[in-house]
């Protein structure tokens, strides 16, 4: 049970049913205050505190998402390391940079990379999430807004009418958006997307950094610094 955070999903009796389970099955489940789990009868010594990734852990996730199994230089390798020093040990932080790595072969590119994160604004996975949609196009960062803000749960194919249906494509764009971790399709085609990523794009409409608008039908318009 991922991410259990209030009290509907503890007194709904489905997380301890040992209906649900066979004899000897282990219950996992995720979530971000730990008093909820004690509160709700879990004992301390069951309880698990996830720690950031170590150094060579990090180097090895973000290599997964950055190289997809080819060998780098040596001075990409290197690049890696001093990213993932900036990045944490999150791993939500490193597949979307290494996701959007992926797409950069340069030393060059590399370097341009880790300066936009030294220099960017915000920190941890913020300052990540925002790097990432920067090498967004102007239309992909739109979709990207409509379903972070609005369509989480939805059917893709519904919302595909509807884009196009406001003179939208959305041609590649679900798969970049898909490549760069910033959202998933679920096994019944629905959007989903990380709860960090999603709280995120939240807090920019509520501090300005985004505004609401109903142009060409869809549901953000972005003020012209924020760029």
């Amino acid at each position: 049970f991922d991410d259990v955070d209030g009290r509907d999903e503890f007194e709904s009796g489905e997380i301890f049913d040992p209906n649900l389970f066979g004899k000897g099955s282990k219950i996992i489940v995720t979530a971000k205050d730990k008093g909820d789990l004690i509160r709700y009868g879990v004992k301390k010594k069951n309880i698990y505190f996830a720690h950031e990734l170590n150094n060579m852990q990090s180097l090895q996730l973000l290599g997964y998402y950055a190289f997809k199994g080819k060998q780098p230089t040596t001075e990409i390798v290197e690049l890696a390391r001093k990213v993932t020093e900036l990045a944490g040990g999150l791993p939500l932080s490193l597949a979307v940079l290494g996701s959007l790595l992926s797409t950069m072969g340069t030393k060059e590119e590399w370097e341009s990379m880790l300066e936009k994160l030294s220099s960017g604004r915000g920190e941890g996975i913020d300052k990540v999430l925002k790097v990432s949609m920067d090498a967004l196009h102007p239309n992909q960062l739109e979709i990207f807004f409509d379903i972070a803000l609005h369509l989480i749960g939805c059917e893709k194919e519904y919302a595909t009418y509807m884009w196009e249906d406001c003179g939208h494509s959305t041609t590649d764009t679900i798969d970049v958006l898909q490549q760069r971790c910033l959202i998933s399709i679920d096994e019944k085609g629905r959007f989903r997307m990380h709860d960090q990523i999603r709280d995120m794009c939240g807090s920019m409409v509520e501090k300005g950094e985004l505004k609401i608008s109903k142009e060409n039908g869809l549901v953000v318009a972005f003020p012209g610094d924020w760029r």
